[in-house]
């Protein structure tokens, strides 16, 4: 099979110009040069940002955030009380374990498993948009 000069060329410098992007991001949209992402990470105390409710179920809330170190928004579900019982931590914790050992296409991934500055736990994951499972089942039939 031969290539098309053309195109190969045409991706070549579409290539290089996302790595000259790449290199030239910071996480916090600052100059280039203000600060090496090593820094950035080393130095930053926060890593979720910009919290905004999207959805609450039965014991968690799920808010849209920042990743400050990936600079993408994520979802992120914590706890809805402070101050909730030991057992209902540990609970969900398992669940945000059970969900990262998973891997199917209807399955958001888990990205992170953490304890929050407030001492609530908190998973994060993959950020969708569109209805929520209550919403799709209310539409059916199958809602009880």
């Amino acid at each position: 099979m031969l290539l098309d000069s053309k195109k190969t060329a045409s991706f070549r410098d579409q290539l290089g110009s996302f790595y000259k992007e790449a290199r030239d991001l910071t996480f916090s949209g600052e100059q280039a040069g203000s600060q090496t992402f090593y820094h950035q990470l080393s130095h930053s105390s926060k890593r979720y940002s910009d919290f905004e409710q999207i959805n609450s179920g039965g014991m968690k809330c799920i808010y849209q955030v920042t990743d400050t170190h990936s600079a993408r928004p994520i979802a992120l579900a914590r706890l809805k009380k402070e101050d909730a019982a030991p057992e209902t931590a540990e609970a969900f914790l398992r669940e945000a374990v059970l969900l990262a050992s998973l891997q199917h296409p209807n399955i958001m991934p888990v990205y992170d498993i953490g304890i929050d500055e407030q001492q609530r736990p908190f998973f994060t994951m993959k950020l969708l948009s569109g209805q929520n499972l209550e919403d799709i089942l209310k539409k059916s039939d199958h809602y009880a």
